[in-house]
């Protein structure tokens, strides 16, 4: 069983969102942006789950360069968290577009925030 089948704790969903905005302006933009990520990272840590419907999905593809088929997977549903997120919704924002985690060249790592 993964551990992250029914919970995602919000600090690691910060710090998904961070690799991937870390590493998107590493390669396209000016070097890496001016954040605190211990900072937030350590403040991510003070929010908790109110709430969780999140469970693993597996999804198989198939791979032409590997000539064969590929499981990928990952979590799909709902979370709510509690706290005070001010300074994280527009980084959250930022990956509503950018998506997070392995694989988002699939389409995968989608998220949407609801405030």
């Amino acid at each position: 069983m993964n551990a992250l089948e029914s919970a995602l704790p919000f600090h690691v969903l910060i710090r998904a969102a961070l690799r991937r905005v870390s590493a998107l302006f590493a390669a396209y933009g000016d070097g890496e942006p001016d954040l605190d990520y211990r900072g937030l990272v350590r403040r991510a840590q003070e929010i908790t789950i109110e709430e969780s419907h999140l469970h693993w999905f597996d999804w198989r593809r198939w791979s032409n360069r590997q000539d064969q088929e590929m499981l990928m997977g990952g979590l799909i549903g709902t979370v709510a968290y509690s706290g005070d997120l001010t300074e994280f919704i527009p980084l959250l924002h930022l990956c509503e577009t950018l998506h997070l985690g392995k694989q988002t060249a699939f389409g995968l790592g989608k998220i949407k925030i609801s405030t």
